[in-house]
């Protein structure tokens, strides 16, 4: 009997174990553990294997013990090792015919559990790292930049911060605030694109801002310092999951980008997770079109978010920038890490504002030697009140300042005599100033910045469309003349350099021109925007030196 044992064996095996699979199949929890929760995970499909194997085993050792079989243990011990390596099978030489079936058999049985063993965990690593190149891992930092989705507008902001950073290492920017904020802050990119496709965009295009005096070992630090600073991960910008992998709960600031009706998913979606915004984590969000600005508005999300109308502060700077030359000069000087910034400086965390504690604006703007004051944040931000403003500075205020942020801040006497009587109190009157602009092109902003003109411009001002004449249909300026604007308005058209200068010379007749704006035909493609915007520069800086004038270009 003991001969047909190995038989017995090969045979009953695989029809126990097919009853064993069907029991399991009438008991639907059990099934959906196995098919649902082992099968699928690689890890623990090739556990089930192991047990199957053992099972295997002790099935053996049973079938050996029920019938007496002489020397068991070696044979079990066999088994065991062709399981374990089918190197094994050598020492099983001289072994009865027999028992060599069942060894090639249970060799079988070894090498296919190896085999999917080694194949589940080499799924397994791919798996994960595709995961790790897709941008898939949950993020651990702790006040970082989040920017979510893409646009043009991402490139700059990260130049500028990683700028920053370099100047900070090189001990070129030694100013306090930034400094703490940016040494160890990451920026982390959550965008629909794959990280190793945003990763080179990135590197290419911050490194196209850089003038030609950057040198190539300056290149070189920027490189490594962008590399060190960024974090990519790639997910759906307005789902909560993905916002949450990137440990949106604990990031400082959050620049939603994208399309407005992007941003407004995206905005949505972040009021539903943790992050909480204040005064140290905030959200900044810009829109192009008014529109959705207002259903932002009307949503309640201007209260917890910064959110701004990107074409109406591009229409006030060139607005004021047209009517107060070089103005823009100072919003560069202002906006860069260099010497000059604004700062929002907390009071307790100031020993020497503390001296400043319940003073008035104006004691506190005569107190600071080296800084100018432009405001104060405590429940909102208040700029410039006027001399009758009753405000008394408070320990949990905020002063807005504007100063060289690499020096500390000085106080003077807290306790100034202040003659109150030479004191203008009376109401400041904006006179409205009599020019003639000249605005080239039509862009999106067009609109608005008439509207922006009809505020500051006297009803004798003139204001000519200057446009050229292959874009007549497209541009339809016709609209403009239901706006009921004060000052006088009016659209001309050339064809070619000979009818741009002809008209030019016609408006500045007794050097009448005060200003020349030129703002890209927003129905042509951004390249083309551009290379027009060029082009009309030259034309009007030839135009300058020939009839020796100065235009004021904006």
């Amino acid at each position: 009997m003991q001969e047909y044992i190995p038989f017995i064996i090969i045979i009953t095996f695989p029809i126990v174990l097919i009853g064993v699979y069907q029991l399991v199949k009438r008991n639907k929890r059990l099934l959906f553990i196995l098919d649902d929760k082992l099968l699928k995970s690689p890890i623990k499909l090739s556990t089930v294997l192991l047990v199957v194997a053992m099972f295997y085993l002790l099935y053996s050792f049973l079938i050996h013990l029920l019938f007496g079989v002489d020397n068991a243990s070696d044979y079990i011990w066999n088994l065991v090792g062709l399981l374990v390596s089918a190197s094994h099978f050598v020492k099983t030489k001289g072994a009865p015919w027999n028992y060599t079936i069942l060894y090639l058999f249970t060799m079988l049985i070894g090498l296919f559990v190896y085999g999917i063993f080694i194949s589940n965990l080499v799924g397994y690593v791919k798996e994960k790292l595709k995961k790790l190149s897709k941008g898939r891992t949950k993020i651990i930092e702790r006040q970082h930049i989040l920017i979510i989705g893409r646009s043009e507008y991402m490139f700059p902001v990260i130049d500028q911060y990683i700028e920053a950073s370099v100047k900070i290492k090189q001990k070129n920017l030694i100013n306090l605030v930034f400094k703490n904020k940016v040494k160890n802050q990451k920026i982390v990119l959550l965008s629909e694109q794959l990280p190793e496709k945003l990763m080179g965009e990135v590197e290419k295009r911050t490194m196209a801002l850089k003038g030609k005096d950057y040198t190539s070992s300056m290149k070189k630090v920027y490189e490594k310092e962008l590399n060190r600073k960024l974090i990519y991960r790639s997910g759906n910008t307005s789902s909560i999951h993905d916002l949450e992998m990137c440990n949106i709960k604990e990031a400082a600031t959050v620049i939603v980008l994208g399309t407005d009706q992007e941003k407004i998913k995206t905005i949505l979606a972040i009021g539903a997770t943790e992050f909480k915004s204040n005064e140290e984590s905030f959200v900044i969000c810009k829109f192009n079109e008014k529109e959705m600005l207002d259903l932002a508005e009307r949503n309640d999300l201007s209260d917890e978010y910064d959110l701004i109308d990107i074409n109406h502060l591009i229409s006030n700077l060139t607005a004021q920038t047209t009517i107060q030359p070089n103005l823009s000069f100072i919003y560069n000087d202002l906006l860069d890490f260099n010497k000059t910034s604004i700062e929002f400086i907390k009071v307790n965390e100031k020993v020497e504002l503390q001296k400043l504690v319940g003073k008035s604006f104006n004691e506190v703007s005569m107190a600071l030697s080296n800084a100018i004051l432009m405001g104060i944040r405590n429940d909102k931000i208040i700029i410039n009140p006027n001399a009758d403003f009753e405000l008394k500075l408070q320990d949990t205020d905020s002063i807005i300042i504007i100063r060289d942020p690499n020096i500390m801040i000085e106080i003077n006497d807290v306790n100034p005599l202040i003659n109150h009587e030479i004191i203008c109190n009376d109401s400041y009157h904006f006179e409205k100033k009599e020019l003639n602009f000249v605005i080239n092109g039509y862009g999106k902003n067009t609109a608005r910045l008439l509207t922006e003109f009809d505020k500051i411009l006297d009803p004798k001002s003139h204001v000519h469309l200057l446009l050229d004449g292959k874009y007549k249909k497209k541009a339809d300026i016709n609209k403009f003349k239901n706006l009921d604007f004060q000052f006088n308005l009016q659209e001309l058209y050339y064809d070619g350099f000979s009818s741009f200068e002809k008209i030019v010379a016609e408006l500045d007749e007794g050097n009448d021109i005060d200003s020349i704006i030129i703002l890209p035909n927003h129905f042509l493609s951004k390249k083309e925007q551009d290379n027009e915007s060029i082009f009309t520069l030259q034309n009007l800086k030839y135009l300058e030196k020939k009839n020796d004038r100065n235009y004021n270009i904006t």
